[in-house]
């Protein structure tokens, strides 16, 4: 090649990134500027994205990095394995061994499996977990720069990234600026995603309690990461919650004052966003490389590359993946870990039992972030797996993929196990055991649990708006999907890869339909088989017109590119809909403004005047709170189970919030049961239960009771979620004799949230200051 010639094909390795860069800048530029209630902060809002992209995107960027160098050891545990038996499947003779993808993936695996147990140890808890979770972080990133700067990731062994890359920056450019909002501003309706419950309930708030360390251990804290009673949600897998408890340990949060998790900057909640949106590059990253793989044999290399691209930017651009993109949530992970399989299944250079292997950690993986993925995505991976090894060998790949699906999901059956006797809890209580709970409560958790309506009314509701296929944050997305595999199934080359993914599908959708009760969101495992299928069929469609025209290939995955597009669009018209069109509103105050702490030094330098005017008529329930309470105050949260910005006292966790789920223990329900139409003792029941929440600061300070009436109407009345004994009349009734009212946020008549301290008891301490 002529000087000019290489000189050329340098510059052209740029050409992609350099582009891709330029126009995140730009998208990311105008979607932070619109919508944020004024003119004058639109310029803070850029500011702000900027600021977190350094700061907790640079946190969560460290952790995938530190994956990748942990994939290292885990590619060099896997030659251990034995590859004595020939490469075999559809990568045979690719290269001689796993690929820098197949590393990325299994190394992310890894790292979650990694701080799941450290987690589990206590290590990430407390102040010393910050230099554990930093100490592995940099081992990690160690391996990973001395293999880019002496090993095989060399920069001159980087493969070229086409301009293709381009398409996937809309879809990724909307997720970052979704994910540096705040939690609870966004995804508003139930529709979507009750502005991030579930995060602010248990994907955030665990982290947050199990960091606290042995300081913040009795009512709510273990210090580690160990199932709580108060929060069923402990007892799940809990290996994306992991990973967040290795985000609150690096962002200090076992610290006495909190670092800067939740309390300070509140940055570390953002940096877990930021991170599972870093799943959802992964996955696409993943499955384009597995698109590539299938397609390079098959179709012209341009062709491959292109099916790989627009696979890749499919996946980032699905509604759906935008919305829990930018979440706290463990869904991308699930995906990431099942294209991981996936992968594992087809890549080169591997022996059968290392694919087995492989496979199986990684799909074991998608099970610890979610038990749903058990029926709901591994079965892809094993169909996958079958179709891809020799007969001979099938036996041996299945038993070793089941030995490290096991492996990497056993951390979680001996956390339960050891925590409450039913290795699975809270699924199986009816025949492994109950646990603490009672039988009233394994009823109600079932119920709420499982649909309960026949054959036409779960198909009814898979091809509803509110819950199925047409939910518009799927967009165009599953019909497309669906005629991308019926198009590789139909050609010969491909037609049993494309049976298998039909029938993976199949299976996924069965799942939903008969062994969950029906959330929308459980369907985003389909992204993974149907993606895979939209690259493959632009590899097919370009191989099957090749022969016609050089025009009419090339126009194939011009004319394919509409789909991530049009998806990109979908996405970001969703965005800018949000809060009636100021989806940025809160997005300078940040995790700052939801807890207070952004105002907390002006607000104590205000007189006495302002200071009322603001928590009268301006402050939020955790601003009032935390900027009112003393120490040795405590808040019973009653109806509302998302206590993630009440930092009483300025600190993050330190037993003065009492809160439980709908579905746990309520003290007050116990109370009411045992001393019915006395509601003097079950002032005695809650204040005591308040008490066993506050560790070693004694019995002093006042106990209060924030009621959100909204809430308990919905799972009262509504739901029938929440422990019968109570009732939204009784507690009213209760909190009239027993309290007086403090600070009230009404939505309506005896609607509302309203904020009560509870008299003083007749004799001994606890009561009033």
């Amino acid at each position: 090649m002529s000087d000019a010639g290489a000189a050329a094909k340098s510059v052209s390795r740029w050409v992609g990134p350099l582009g891709a860069a330029a126009l995140l800048g730009a998208l990311v530029a105008a979607l932070s500027l619109i919508g944020q209630g004024s003119n004058e902060a639109a310029l803070g809002g850029l500011v702000t994205v900027v600021w977190l992209v350094m700061k907790a995107g640079s946190a969560a960027a460290a952790y995938l990095g530190a994956g990748a160098g942990v994939g290292r050891v885990a590619i060099w545990a896997l030659g251990g394995c034995g590859n004595s038996t020939p490469a075999s499947g559809p990568g045979a003779g690719e290269g001689t061994g796993p690929s820098a993808w197949l590393q990325l993936g299994l190394g992310v695996a890894a790292m979650l499996w990694l701080s799941h147990l450290l987690g589990m140890l206590g290590f990430l808890s407390g102040p010393g977990g910050r230099w554990v979770a930093w100490g592995v972080v940099a081992s990690g990133l160690a391996l990973l720069i001395d293999q880019v700067l002496r090993g095989s990731l060399r920069p001159e062994r980087w493969p070229v990234i086409p301009p293709w890359v381009m398409l996937a920056v809309p879809g990724i450019a909307v997720t970052l600026v979704a994910a540096c909002n705040p939690p609870g501003s966004l995804w508003l309706g139930a529709r979507s995603e009750a502005g991030g419950y579930d995060a602010m309930s248990y994907h955030l708030e665990l982290p947050k309690e199990w960091a606290a360390g042995p300081s913040g251990s009795g009512l709510l804290g273990a210090g580690r990461l160990w199932a709580l009673e108060h929060n069923v949600y402990s007892f799940l897998p809990g290996a994306m919650e992991g990973a967040y408890l290795h985000i609150a340990a690096m962002s200090g949060a076992g610290r006495a004052d909190g670092g800067n998790f939740v309390a300070g900057d509140g940055t570390g909640v953002i940096a877990c966003q930021m991170l599972h949106l870093g799943m959802g590059i992964v996955c696409a990253m993943l499955l384009g490389r597995t698109v590539w793989v299938f397609l390079r044999r098959a179709v012209p290399g341009s062709a491959a590359r292109a099916g790989a691209m627009i696979a890749a930017a499919t996946a980032v651009s699905i509604p759906w993946v935008v919305v829990v993109g930018s979440l706290a949530y463990n869904e991308l992970a699930v995906c990431a870990m099942l294209a991981c399989g996936v992968l594992a299944c087809v890549e080169g250079g591997l022996s059968p039992m290392v694919r087995g292997i492989a496979a199986g950690f990684a799909a074991g993986m998608a099970c610890s972030a979610k038990p749903t993925t058990l029926f709901m995505g591994a079965p892809v991976v094993g169909l996958v797996l079958l179709w891809s090894v020799p007969r001979r060998d099938l036996m041996r790949a299945v038993l070793a993929g089941w030995a490290a699906g096991g492996a990497a999901i056993a951390p979680w059956l001996v956390r339960n196990w050891l925590a409450a006797g039913n290795p699975v809890f809270p699924f199986g209580a009816g025949v492994l055991g109950k646990a603490h709970w009672t039988a009233e409560q394994v009823a109600r958790y079932s119920a709420a649990h499982r649909f309960d309506g026949g054959v036409p009314a779960r198909l009814a509701a898979l091809f509803s708006p509110d819950r199925g296929v047409r939910h518009e944050q799927w967009a165009i997305f599953l019909p497309a999907g669906l005629v991308a595999l019926v198009i590789v199934a139909a050609w010969k080359p491909t037609r049993a890869l494309g049976l298998v993914l039909l029938g993976g599908v199949a299976t996924q959708v069965a799942g939903w339909l008969f062994l969950t009760h029906l959330q929308p969101r459980f369907l985003l495992p389909l992204v993974v088989p149907m993606v895979i299928g939209v690259g493959l069929a632009v590899g097919v469609l370009g191989a099957w017109v090749g022969g016609r025209s050089a025009a009419a290939r090339a126009g194939v995955p011009i004319v394919a590119t509409l789909l991530p597009a049009c998806l990109a669009v979908w996405s970001v018209t969703i965005f800018l809909g949000q809060r009636d069109g100021s989806p940025n509103a809160l997005l300078v105050a940040g995790p700052a403004g939801m807890t207070g702490q952004a105002f907390a030094p002006d607000f104590a330098t205000a007189g006495p005047t302002q200071q009322r005017e603001v928590l009268e008529n301006f402050a939020s329930p955790p601003i009032y709170v935390n900027f009112t309470f003393e120490p040795g105050d405590r808040l019973y949260l009653l109806g509302d189970a998302t206590p993630l910005y009440f930092l009483p006292g300025g600190a993050p966790f330190a037993g003065a919030v009492l809160y439980h789920t709908t579905w746990d223990r309520s003290p007050l329900g116990e109370a009411m049961r045992a001393h019915p139409d006395d509601a003097a003792a079950w002032t005695a029941v809650v204040r005591e239960a308040m008490q066993g929440g506050s560790g070693k600061r004694g019995r002093g300070g006042g106990d209060f009771v924030l009621a959100n009436l909204d809430e308990l109407r919905r799972l009262c009345l509504k739901d029938h979620w929440y422990d019968p004994a109570v009732t939204p009349d009784l507690v009213r009734r209760w909190l009239t004799a027993e309290a007086q009212l403090v600070r009230a946020w009404p939505t309506g008549p005896e609607s509302g949230v309203y904020l009560y301290r509870l008299k003083a008891p007749a004799q001994g301490g606890g009561g009033g200051r």
